[in-house]
């Protein structure tokens, strides 16, 4: 290069590059001209099988996670409620015993209900 093709640190060219003001979509479908169409069309079924699957997986994670949580709703909640509904019993139990025999004796009764272990 001579020096009377630089100036500061800018290189002169002769030709002037036009911007060609392109979409990234206009930019995509020139890309492809370039592949052959089997190809072609190999990735765009590639593509639309992959979200197809995906919505579909979506869908029935979404029908068994309902059906998983209603299930539990069903099958948990009674005894839930009557375990709840035993230990109020028993604390009821307990306040009385406390009232009408003294401190001691709620807890005598308490450790004696919770050292009966199963029956061998």
């Amino acid at each position: 290069m001579a020096e009377d093709d630089i100036i500061g640190d800018e290189l002169i060219c002769p030709f002037y590059i036009q911007e060609v003001v392109e979409s990234v979509g206009e930019r995509l479908i020139g890309l492809t001209e370039m592949f052959p169409e089997p190809l072609r069309n190999f990735s765009c079924n590639l593509v639309c099988g992959s979200v197809s699957m995906v919505k579909t997986s979506f869908f029935y994670l979404r029908q068994a996670a309902w059906v998983a949580s209603a299930t539990a709703i069903i099958g948990i909640m009674p005894y839930l409620i009557e375990k709840e509904r035993f230990d109020y019993e028993e604390q009821i139990r307990q306040d009385e015993r406390k009232l009408l025999l003294g401190p001691g004796a709620a807890l005598s009764a308490a450790s004696k209900h919770a050292s009966t272990g199963p029956m061998k």
